[in-house]
């Protein structure tokens, strides 16, 4: 029996027009994902006390009820929690915000461009890897 590798993604992301973006990108890549949305980090951090546990999640930073930097922050005091990579998927790229992440255990960086193609190349490139990673 042939065993289909999944990546399980948690977008946490409140812009619904990047949610949009990012599965319809996904979808057109070769890789199989499983992506669960979580709108800010509250409601991520209750997406992962269900036990079912992400491979990758990526964050968005600016988002309401619990940034980004709060949420690393909450699941960095866990031990099941912290050594799920994250990835922060944002259109902030100010070098502060980008130090504050890789202090709190970042896996990467992805910012989120408007030009598309570069969009498509940065996320297939970036989800590749750690499909790549997934046993």
């Amino acid at each position: 029996m042939k065993v289909t590798k999944v990546l399980k993604i948690l977008l946490v992301e409140d812009n619904l027009f990047e949610v949009l973006r990012f599965k319809k990108t996904v979808a057109s890549f070769a890789i199989n994902c499983e992506i669960t949305h979580a709108k800010h980090g509250g409601e991520a951090i209750t997406k992962l006390q269900e036990n079912n546990l992400p491979d990758l999640i990526l964050l968005d930073l600016d988002m309401p009820t619990l940034n980004g930097l709060e949420f690393l922050a909450i699941i960095k005091q866990y031990e099941h929690l912290e050594n799920i990579p994250t990835i922060i998927h944002s259109s902030q790229s100010g070098q502060q915000e980008i130090s504050q992440c890789f202090k709190l255990g970042i896996a990467g960086f992805m910012v989120k461009t408007s030009d598309h193609k570069e969009y498509v190349f940065n996320l297939q490139h970036t989800l590749t890897k750690w499909f790549d990673n997934v046993a």
